[in-house]
Protein backbone atom coordinates (compact mmCIF):
# COMPACT_ATOMS: atom_id res chain seq x y z
CA UNK A 1 0.00 0.00 0.00
CA UNK A 2 1.20 3.22 -1.19
CA UNK A 3 -0.05 7.08 0.56
CA UNK A 4 -1.03 9.26 -2.50
CA UNK A 5 -1.99 12.26 -0.32
CA UNK A 6 -1.65 13.43 3.23
CA UNK A 7 -4.99 15.34 3.84
CA UNK A 8 -5.81 17.78 7.00
CA UNK A 9 -8.14 20.72 7.70
CA UNK A 10 -8.99 22.99 10.10
CA UNK A 11 -12.68 23.69 11.28
CA UNK A 12 -14.96 25.50 9.26
CA UNK A 13 -18.38 26.93 9.19
CA UNK A 14 -20.46 26.34 6.25
CA UNK A 15 -23.77 26.53 5.14
CA UNK A 16 -26.05 22.87 4.94
CA UNK A 17 -29.75 22.43 5.15
CA UNK A 18 -30.64 25.70 6.41
CA UNK A 19 -27.93 25.53 9.40
CA UNK A 20 -24.17 26.52 10.04
CA UNK A 21 -22.36 23.45 10.26
CA UNK A 22 -19.21 23.63 12.30
CA UNK A 23 -16.84 20.55 11.14
CA UNK A 24 -13.18 19.64 10.13
CA UNK A 25 -14.09 17.36 7.24
CA UNK A 26 -13.15 19.43 4.30
CA UNK A 27 -9.52 18.10 3.95
CA UNK A 28 -6.98 18.85 1.57
CA UNK A 29 -3.76 17.96 0.37
CA UNK A 30 -1.05 19.26 3.04
CA UNK A 31 1.66 19.21 0.61
CA UNK A 32 4.29 17.98 2.23
CA UNK A 33 5.66 15.75 5.28
CA UNK A 34 3.10 15.72 8.31
CA UNK A 35 4.08 14.66 11.84
CA UNK A 36 1.35 12.40 12.54
CA UNK A 37 1.16 12.05 16.89
CA UNK A 38 -1.55 10.44 19.91
CA UNK A 39 -3.97 12.96 18.75
CA UNK A 40 -3.84 13.56 14.86
CA UNK A 41 -1.59 14.94 12.09
CA UNK A 42 -0.73 18.42 12.56
CA UNK A 43 -2.68 20.82 11.47
CA UNK A 44 -5.45 18.61 11.49
CA UNK A 45 -8.80 19.43 13.77
CA UNK A 46 -11.94 18.24 14.48
CA UNK A 47 -15.22 20.41 15.33
CA UNK A 48 -17.29 17.16 17.24
CA UNK A 49 -15.07 16.10 19.83
CA UNK A 50 -17.33 13.82 20.82
CA UNK A 51 -16.99 11.69 17.84
CA UNK A 52 -14.12 12.53 16.58
CA UNK A 53 -10.50 13.42 17.54
CA UNK A 54 -10.21 9.82 20.30
CA UNK A 55 -7.07 8.31 20.00
CA UNK A 56 -8.21 5.50 18.74
CA UNK A 57 -9.38 7.83 15.88
CA UNK A 58 -6.14 9.44 15.50
CA UNK A 59 -5.99 9.59 11.87
CA UNK A 60 -8.42 8.22 9.29
CA UNK A 61 -7.65 6.18 5.87
CA UNK A 62 -9.22 5.62 2.53
CA UNK A 63 -8.76 3.76 -0.44
CA UNK A 64 -7.55 5.24 -3.84
CA UNK A 65 -9.23 3.03 -5.22
CA UNK A 66 -12.76 3.88 -4.40
CA UNK A 67 -12.76 7.06 -5.62
CA UNK A 68 -13.92 5.95 -9.41
CA UNK A 69 -17.29 4.20 -7.90
CA UNK A 70 -18.06 7.62 -5.96
CA UNK A 71 -17.41 9.77 -8.92
CA UNK A 72 -19.60 7.66 -10.58
CA UNK A 73 -22.22 7.41 -7.86
CA UNK A 74 -22.25 11.50 -7.55
CA UNK A 75 -21.98 12.19 -10.83
CA UNK A 76 -18.88 14.22 -10.71
CA UNK A 77 -16.24 13.95 -13.25
CA UNK A 78 -13.33 14.60 -10.69
CA UNK A 79 -13.55 14.23 -6.61
CA UNK A 80 -10.54 15.85 -4.82
CA UNK A 81 -8.45 13.48 -2.37
CA UNK A 82 -9.62 14.08 0.98
CA UNK A 83 -12.84 14.26 0.12
CA UNK A 84 -14.62 11.70 2.31
CA UNK A 85 -12.52 13.11 5.27
CA UNK A 86 -9.51 11.14 5.13
CA UNK A 87 -6.24 11.82 6.63
CA UNK A 88 -4.24 9.60 4.26
CA UNK A 89 -5.65 8.22 0.60
CA UNK A 90 -4.13 5.24 0.15
CA UNK A 91 -3.58 3.15 -3.33
CA UNK A 92 -3.77 -0.31 -2.61
CA UNK A 93 -6.05 -0.49 1.02
CA UNK A 94 -8.32 -3.07 1.21
CA UNK A 95 -11.27 -3.50 3.65
CA UNK A 96 -11.60 -7.15 2.95
CA UNK A 97 -7.99 -7.73 4.07
CA UNK A 98 -6.93 -4.98 6.54
CA UNK A 99 -7.98 -6.21 9.62
CA UNK A 100 -8.67 -4.90 13.59
CA UNK A 101 -6.02 -4.64 15.72
CA UNK A 102 -3.42 -5.34 12.65
CA UNK A 103 -0.23 -3.28 13.20
CA UNK A 104 0.94 -0.97 10.17
CA UNK A 105 4.21 0.71 9.73
CA UNK A 106 3.08 3.94 8.13
CA UNK A 107 5.89 6.49 6.71
CA UNK A 108 7.73 7.37 10.17
CA UNK A 109 5.20 6.36 12.32
CA UNK A 110 3.28 2.78 13.74
CA UNK A 111 -0.08 2.45 13.46
CA UNK A 112 -2.94 0.05 14.55
CA UNK A 113 -6.32 -0.48 13.26
CA UNK A 114 -8.93 0.08 15.43
CA UNK A 115 -12.31 0.17 14.01
CA UNK A 116 -14.02 1.19 10.18
CA UNK A 117 -15.34 4.48 9.66
CA UNK A 118 -19.09 5.00 9.73
CA UNK A 119 -20.80 7.73 7.74
CA UNK A 120 -22.63 10.56 8.62
CA UNK A 121 -24.86 13.05 7.88
CA UNK A 122 -21.78 15.39 7.61
CA UNK A 123 -20.66 13.37 4.79
CA UNK A 124 -23.61 13.78 3.43
CA UNK A 125 -24.12 17.52 3.74
CA UNK A 126 -20.39 17.68 2.62
CA UNK A 127 -20.98 15.75 -0.52
CA UNK A 128 -24.31 17.33 -0.98
CA UNK A 129 -26.03 13.96 -1.33
CA UNK A 130 -28.73 12.86 1.52
CA UNK A 131 -28.10 9.02 -0.39
CA UNK A 132 -24.65 8.68 0.40
CA UNK A 133 -24.93 7.64 4.36
CA UNK A 134 -26.86 4.52 3.36
CA UNK A 135 -24.84 3.63 0.51
CA UNK A 136 -21.82 4.07 2.09
CA UNK A 137 -23.00 1.86 4.79
CA UNK A 138 -24.25 -0.88 1.97
CA UNK A 139 -20.95 -0.87 0.27
CA UNK A 140 -19.03 -1.72 3.72
CA UNK A 141 -15.47 -0.77 2.07
CA UNK A 142 -15.48 2.67 4.61
CA UNK A 143 -11.65 2.13 5.79
CA UNK A 144 -10.15 2.16 9.13
CA UNK A 145 -9.92 4.65 11.48
CA UNK A 146 -6.00 4.68 13.31
CA UNK A 147 -4.42 4.60 16.48
CA UNK A 148 -0.93 5.75 16.59
CA UNK A 149 1.62 3.70 18.17
CA UNK A 150 4.83 5.74 17.15
CA UNK A 151 4.74 9.11 16.29
CA UNK A 152 6.58 10.00 13.11
CA UNK A 153 6.54 12.19 9.94
CA UNK A 154 4.17 10.73 6.46
CA UNK A 155 4.08 11.76 3.57
CA UNK A 156 2.93 11.41 -0.43
CA UNK A 157 4.67 8.20 -0.84
CA UNK A 158 4.99 6.20 1.89
CA UNK A 159 4.25 2.84 2.18
CA UNK A 160 1.90 1.31 4.38
CA UNK A 161 3.28 -2.00 5.77
CA UNK A 162 1.62 -4.41 7.83
CA UNK A 163 4.11 -5.13 10.72
CA UNK A 164 1.78 -7.37 12.51
CA UNK A 165 -1.60 -8.99 12.10
CA UNK A 166 -4.55 -9.74 14.55
CA UNK A 167 -5.28 -13.07 15.29
CA UNK A 168 -8.71 -13.05 14.85
CA UNK A 169 -8.81 -11.57 11.41
CA UNK A 170 -11.54 -9.62 11.55
CA UNK A 171 -11.45 -7.57 8.45
CA UNK A 172 -12.78 -4.03 8.54
CA UNK A 173 -15.40 -5.32 6.01
CA UNK A 174 -16.47 -8.21 8.07
CA UNK A 175 -16.72 -5.74 11.05
CA UNK A 176 -19.02 -3.08 9.36
CA UNK A 177 -21.18 -6.24 8.00
CA UNK A 178 -21.57 -8.13 11.15
CA UNK A 179 -22.09 -4.42 12.88
CA UNK A 180 -25.55 -3.79 10.89
CA UNK A 181 -26.58 -7.01 10.66
CA UNK A 182 -29.99 -7.93 11.46
CA UNK A 183 -28.97 -10.93 13.27
CA UNK A 184 -25.47 -11.34 13.55
CA UNK A 185 -23.46 -14.15 14.68
CA UNK A 186 -23.68 -13.69 18.67
CA UNK A 187 -19.66 -16.16 18.88
CA UNK A 188 -18.47 -13.73 16.52
CA UNK A 189 -19.33 -10.66 17.76
CA UNK A 190 -18.59 -12.22 21.26
CA UNK A 191 -14.86 -12.83 19.53
CA UNK A 192 -15.06 -9.02 18.23
CA UNK A 193 -15.80 -7.53 21.67
CA UNK A 194 -12.27 -9.25 22.30
CA UNK A 195 -10.25 -7.13 20.31
CA UNK A 196 -8.68 -5.30 22.87
CA UNK A 197 -7.24 -2.79 20.21
CA UNK A 198 -11.10 -2.11 19.07
CA UNK A 199 -12.42 1.30 19.46
CA UNK A 200 -14.24 0.87 23.20
CA UNK A 201 -17.76 2.50 21.80
CA UNK A 202 -17.45 -0.76 19.22
CA UNK A 203 -16.47 -3.63 21.69
CA UNK A 204 -19.80 -2.50 23.86
CA UNK A 205 -21.97 -2.89 21.27
CA UNK A 206 -20.24 -5.97 19.94
CA UNK A 207 -20.17 -7.02 23.76
CA UNK A 208 -24.33 -6.26 23.54
CA UNK A 209 -24.80 -8.17 20.75
CA UNK A 210 -22.91 -11.22 21.82
CA UNK A 211 -25.72 -11.43 24.66
CA UNK A 212 -28.72 -10.50 22.19
CA UNK A 213 -29.14 -6.87 22.69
Amino acid sequence: MEIVSVNVSAVREVAAGGKVLRTGIFKAPAGDRVHLGERGLSGDDQADRRHHGWPTQAAYAFAAEEYPHWQAFLSRLTLPHGSFGENLTVAGLDDDTVCIGDVYRVGGARVEVTFPRVPCSTLAAALGSPQIVKAFLERARCGPYLRVLTPGEVGVGDTMTRESAHPLGLSLREAMILMHAPDPSRTRCAEAASIEAMDERWRTKFAAKAEGR
